[in-house]
């Protein structure tokens, strides 16, 4: 089912080990093993020893020197620590962005926004949260810094896994909360950016409250 046959097999393992992580399909403690996974994917145990390594450096898998390699254990102080530092990297992503924006991005960037809207409006909150992630990735474009791509898009490997798990308990919020999307850009673009930033940080606090929650097991409610 999960077959791969291309090149760079270390990195396409990878990715098809985090999608399966971030779907929930591999739990938090679980240990992988070598064998099965080569075996499911087609590839060697070479290949997917490396592709662990490329996800104990995402932080999605722990490399034990007994127990071999299990899905990372994600606890309050990292989760914390993730939206906080993404607070500020999205604040300098603004900044730069309403510095270095062209009248064409505008456009790519509305259409962003309009499918995160589609999704609040069906509940897809799957569908949400990639629409996000691909909003997100407009503007770092926009933003035209490499640096700041990198590492916010490194960081969001781990994020999406979190979303994942918060946004099937929220279908019913997905509209305010894209309505809340949608008043950060309409600040960057009427605003100053320091408003715009202080807005970020407030949306952010609210994300990580809901994310701790939910992943400390608090928030219980089956999603509809």
């Amino acid at each position: 089912m999960y077959k791969i046959k291309t090149e760079n097999l270390s990195q396409k393992a990878a990715d098809v080990i985090s999608g399966r992580i971030i779907r929930k399909e591999l739990l938090p403690g679980e240990r992988l093993i070598e064998t099965k996974i080569a075996g499911e994917l087609g590839v060697s145990q070479g290949t997917v020893r490396e592709a662990f390594r490329i996800l104990e450096k995402k932080k999605l898998v722990t490399i034990e020197a007994r127990r071999g390699t299990v899905v990372t254990q994600l606890n309050s102080d990292y989760i914390e620590s993730l939206y906080d530092i993404l607070a500020e990297l999205y604040g300098l992503m603004i900044r730069k962005v309403i510095i270095r924006i062209a009248p064409d991005d505008a456009g790519e960037i509305l259409e962003g926004m309009e499918k995160i809207k589609a999704c609040a409006e069906a509940e897809d909150g799957l569908g949400y949260g990639e629409a996000m992630f691909d909003a997100i990735s407009i503007l770092l474009r926009v933003a035209k810094d490499p640096l700041l791509e990198h590492t916010i898009t490194e960081l969001w490997q781990v994020k999406r896994w979190v979303e994942y798990e918060t946004l099937i308990f929220r279908k019913k919020e997905l509209v305010d909360n894209y309505k809340e999307l949608l008043k950060i850009l309409q600040i960057s673009i009427e605003g100053t950016a320091d408003d715009a930033v202080q807005r970020i940080r407030e949306y952010a606090k609210y994300e990580k409250t809901i994310a701790m929650k939910v992943m400390s097991g608090e928030s219980h409610t089956e999603p509809a």
